[in-house]
């Protein structure tokens, strides 16, 4: 398998693992599409969005610097490529892991330390803000994150 069909379907294992997640937290919204993700924005609540539709048709369209295949990308770009998209005043990347101070100012450490990929960098400054959130420990309770 080429790089580029191992991106696309990783893309697909995301679809996957997001309607698992969706099933643990049926509070949270589903939204496929990229039009209904930017009318959601202004309500209240947590959206879950399957990107797969928004990757392969949309996001190529979208002004700006566009996302590459590869293993380079992951989710990480994927969301800040359509946090840009929707002008996000804040980008929240939840992390198995705690970023170090250092991983929190500069990219290059981030990278190299494993928090994110190796294409964030190219977006993460056209962000006004990145936070990261640490994941409780075995699953645990998921409300606290907003």
């Amino acid at each position: 398998m080429d790089e580029s069909d191992a991106h696309w379907r990783a893309i697909e294992l995301m679809q996957i693992a997001g309607r698992i997640v969706g099933s643990w937290l049926p509070e949270w919204t589903a939204v496929e599409s990229y039009d209904k993700l930017r009318r959601r924005t202004s309500q209240p609540g947590i959206s879950l969005f399957f990107s797969e539709a928004f990757l392969l048709s949309t996001e190529p369209e979208l002004p700006g610097r566009t996302l590459p295949t590869g293993w380079h990308v992951t989710s990480d770009s994927i969301a800040a490529r359509l946090a840009i998209c929707l002008g996000a005043r804040r980008l929240l990347l939840l992390k198995s892991r705690g970023a170090t101070p250092g991983e929190r100012s500069h990219w290059d450490q981030a990278v190299a330390g494993g928090l994110v990929d190796a294409f964030f960098p190219h977006l993460a400054g056209l962000l006004p803000e990145v936070c990261f959130e640490t994941l409780p420990d075995g699953g645990g309770d998921l409300s606290s994150i907003r």
